[in-house]
């Protein structure tokens, strides 16, 4: 059974490459060129800011079309053209929804949305940001995952369904293709940041719109709570998305979806009436604890499920939303809501305003303590010296036992052959051949190779070499980005001082400075040069 939409033409989110390894935000043919009906084509200068570059797929009612930011130099977007459906009231409700929930929520485990608008013909379009990696979709494509990394990947996926709970809002399509990976270096380690794409068919609570009348079946079958499937739309609420999420997580971690089926029809039956899949022999390595955690999310009752995604999150990982690695980045952005909601849960304003109050005298006594002890201290010590007989001073020398005259400093080494010079260690575990000093002298040399390229790669995985081999050449065939994913994906196997030389020169050809400075920084100090040369011949100074 497809796991695509049933329609697809609005599913504007992930198209992975031919290799089925990673991908950009698109919906099909990515890399295509052609024109579309809205006119748009590269070249064209969108509200005189974005540039578009090339068409990153078309389907049946929608495009999506990389572009520059022309203000920005090197920022890169998406946009997103409603190509049909433009004067049908429900489908441009879907895609003006899409837009408004994005950027009402700004998470930074959602998709940002930057702008919403209409060309000169009328034809609305969305403004999103380009995301650099893969669908989840795509990463099961190669089967299971760790169960460390569906923690992580349940714990950003948790964490921006509950804030689009929070306000009032239900996603209904929750499946791995809306689940994008992006790889990113954190602190000098990669891991994937997670965004959740398509709010295009979301239900806000209280919404009387056509988007949630019971005759619409909105969502992908697989993933669909019983109540969802069955069209009972009224019914709809935050537990419709745990049942998804939960169908997602076993997949994560059995590589296969719980419901399937030949026909739609087979599906919803497999959904409504059919017992779960048994978790715990599918993958059987996987902690009793999550078993009984993902078929609790995925009961047919929705009452059974857990009553929101944060107690579905804690099931799975031990850890709550607000304590779990990976959520510190959304609490940080929302201080001032987090401290108003407390506020209210307590009561009233009044009573945080006196144990703040209470708080800051503690500190002052506390304070004045710790100054009055240092004061006795002192005066303690002041006592001792003044007490204290000076020491004897020592004899004088005698003849017998003067101290020698220091020695001489040792003659300079001749200028002609100086001691080998030893370069500073990289930041991260180099691969070049061990060198060898000369006969009689010395300086060294390095060893011979019998292939340069080979030999740099002798201590790297075979799996992060074959990556950066395929790096390489994408970047020779003018490729950068596929380079860059490629290049990306070896660090997930093992660092390396050619990945992020690699990394540097593919941002270089995509005109990012910033991100290339970065990645220079990783490299290798004996091989920065080369990237250098590499940069400067594309127009890139990174001195």
């Amino acid at each position: 059974m497809p796991t695509r939409p049933l329609d697809p033409a609005l599913d504007a989110t992930v198209a992975p490459q031919a290799d089925g390894r990673a991908g950009t935000l698109a919906a099909s043919q990515p890399g295509a060129t052609g024109p579309s009906p809205s006119g748009l084509r590269p070249g064209i200068i969108v509200a005189e800011t974005y540039e578009i570059t090339r068409l990153l797929g078309q389907g049946g009612m929608g495009a999506v079309w990389e572009a520059k930011h022309l203000r920005l130099p090197g920022k890169r977007v998406v946009v997103k053209v409603l190509l049909f459906g433009a004067t049908d009231a429900t489908v441009l409700a879907r895609f003006r929804r899409e837009a408004e929930i994005g950027s009402r929520l700004g998470h930074p485990n959602i998709v940002q949305v930057l702008d919403f608008n209409t060309l000169p013909d009328g034809t609305p379009y969305i403004v999103l940001e380009l995301l650099q990696g893969e669908s989840l979709a795509s990463r099961l494509l190669r089967g299971p995952l760790p169960q460390e990394q569906v923690k992580s990947i349940v714990t950003q996926v948790g964490s921006a369904l509950a804030a689009a709970h929070r306000e009032g809002i239900v996603h209904r399509d929750l499946k791995p293709d809306n689940v994008f990976l992006c790889p990113t270096d954190l602190g000098g380690e990669v891991r994937d940041v997670v965004k959740v794409l398509d709010f295009g068919i979301s239900k806000i609570r209280g919404a009387n719109t056509v988007l949630t009348q019971d005759a619409a079946l909105l969502g992908t079958p697989q993933y669909m709570a019983p109540e969802q499937a069955t069209g009972r739309n009224d019914e709809i609420d935050a537990r419709t998305d745990v049942f998804a999420f939960g169908a997602m997580t076993f997949e994560m971690l059995a590589g296969k979806a719980p419901f399937t089926g030949d026909t739609l029809a087979a599906v919803i039956h497999a959904i409504v009436y059919t017992p779960t899949p048994p978790l715990a022999t599918l993958a059987k390595e996987t902690p009793p604890a999550i078993v009984a955690a993902v078929e609790r999310a995925m009961e047919k009752n929705r009452d059974a499920r857990f009553p929101d995604v944060n107690s579905f999150v804690k099931a799975v990982t031990s850890r709550s939303l607000a304590t779990a690695p990976g959520t510190e980045q959304v609490q940080a952005r929302q201080p001032t809501v987090a401290a108003t909601e407390r506020v209210e849960r307590d009561g009233s304003s009044s009573k945080s305003f006196f144990i703040m109050v209470g708080v800051a005298v503690v500190a002052v006594v506390g304070f004045m303590l710790y100054r009055g002890s240092l004061e006795k201290q002192r005066e303690k010590a002041l006592e001792a010296a003044a007490t204290t007989p000076p020491p004897s001073p020592p004899p004088p020398p005698t003849t017998a036992t003067a101290p020698a005259a220091p020695a001489p400093p040792p003659a300079a080494a001749p200028a002609a052959d100086p001691p080998p010079k030893a370069e500073p260690a990289p930041s991260e575990p180099t691969t070049a051949a061990p060198t060898a000093p000369t006969m009689g002298g010395g300086k060294s040399a390095p060893t011979k190779r019998a292939d340069g390229a080979k030999a740099k790669d002798a201590a790297l995985a075979p799996e992060a070499a074959r990556d950066l081999d395929d790096a390489e050449a994408a970047l020779e065939a003018g490729k950068a980005a596929d380079a860059l994913r490629l290049a990306q994906h070896s660090l997930y196997t093992q660092k390396s001082s050619r990945a992020y030389a690699l990394i540097a020169r593919a941002r270089c050809a995509q005109g990012d400075l910033g991100n290339a400075k970065a990645a220079l920084a990783q490299v290798a100090a004996r091989d920065r040069s080369a990237v250098v040369r590499a940069c400067g011949k594309l127009g890139i100074e990174l001195h």
